[in-house]
């Protein structure tokens, strides 16, 4: 995901606050909102090296106001933009296993 994408993340779980420590957010009703730095991506990435994505609900990743991934359920499916190029990349190992799509609309 790009640098400087906003990440929202839909998470009640005092769990998922305590492993965000370090990183800037603003939170709504729905919404922890994080901008995607270097240093918030090693943050994040630890959370699901330490299995607390079950503590997420659902995800959103955007770009300048466009859509670039949505996940549901822990990270257990997700939807990546049409936009992608994943011919070289991880992400078309994942889409094969069944776990993301690639979005029609988006």
């Amino acid at each position: 995901m790009p640098l400087n994408a906003d990440c929202y993340i839909q998470s009640p779980h005092e769990e998922f606050i305590k492993a965000i420590i370090g990183i800037n957010y603003v939170q709504d009703e729905i919404y922890i909102k994080i901008k995607l730095t270097e240093e918030n991506k090693t943050i994040l990435l630890r959370i699901t090296v330490e299995s607390l994505e079950e503590y997420i609900q659902s995800a959103k990743i955007k770009y300048n106001g466009e859509l670039l991934f949505e996940a549901y359920d822990g990270f257990e499916y997700g939807i990546l933009s049409k936009r992608f190029n994943i011919e070289n990349s991880i992400l078309k190992e994942i889409v094969v296993q069944g776990n993301c799509t690639i979005s029609k609309e988006w």
